[in-house]
């Protein structure tokens, strides 16, 4: 995939979708794992988590209940977990610029909670959503892999995540998106070829029509004003 695009990797329950991001991500599932990741042109260490973090990867979970969030921990713990050192002075925390950043994030991404110092738990399943990707953009990706980001949130939520993907790719973040099913089956996306032409609705599919990867993209522009607040 190129830089600014989004890949649609789709496939029905059980055909190794999360199975294959985890393993990107740190190989964080199965053994005698083999391949090469490599981010603009350069190789890069996943043998851990720590390391695919460092090196400009990062993964939303699709339980974030389980596995990527702290619910009983207020959304500024949360948000600063993955990347601690970003919100440190010589080892030791610094509350005020952890809060700096959380506040920032809850503005950038429209988290609706009265304060950062408000539970995950007592938000909405859109605005832990939120309080997760905030996390992970907090590491700084160049690639970011979402599992299945708008699983049960309502249809308002959905379109801001959309509109949060479209903003990353407009600053030229790569996003990897994992759906349950068919891509082509989103009213948000649609099978899109890196020459920029629409590709063939029978072109991009995995042998038996069972899982498959699409380039897509969010059929809306990028936001106006573009750049990225939450990085400031």
């Amino acid at each position: 995939m190129r830089e600014g695009e989004i890949l649609g990797i789709a496939g029905l329950m059980g055909s190794g979708r999360t199975e294959l991001a985890m393993s990107i991500f740190g190989r964080s599932w199965g053994r005698d794992i083999r391949g090469r990741v490599r981010i603009g042109g350069r190789e890069i260490d996943v043998s851990t988590v720590e390391k695919a973090l460092a090196s400009g990867l990062a993964y939303v979970t699709e339980d974030r209940k389980a596995l990527g969030l702290v619910l009983e921990e207020p959304i500024v713990t949360n948000i600063t977990l993955a990347n601690l050192a970003g919100v440190s002075r010589r080892g030791v925390l610094d509350p005020q610029a952890e809060q700096g950043v959380a506040e920032r994030f809850r503005q950038a991404l429209g988290i609706r909670t009265p304060g950062v110092f408000q539970r995950v738990v007592n938000l909405s399943g859109g605005n832990q959503q939120k309080v997760l990707l905030s996390k992970l953009l907090f590491t700084e990706p160049r690639v970011l892999i979402l599992d299945e980001p708008t699983r049960g949130i309502d249809v308002g939520a959905k379109f801001e995540i959309y509109g949060i993907m479209n903003r990353l790719v407009a600053e030229g973040r790569g996003v990897v998106m994992i759906l349950l099913g068919d891509a082509r089956a989103s009213g948000h996306v649609r099978p899109h070829r890196r020459d920029g032409r629409g590709a063939h609705p029978g072109g991009a599919r995995g042998r038996g029509g069972k899982s498959g990867t699409h380039h897509v993209h969010h059929p809306a522009g990028p936001p106006e004003g573009g750049g990225r607040p939450w990085l400031k």
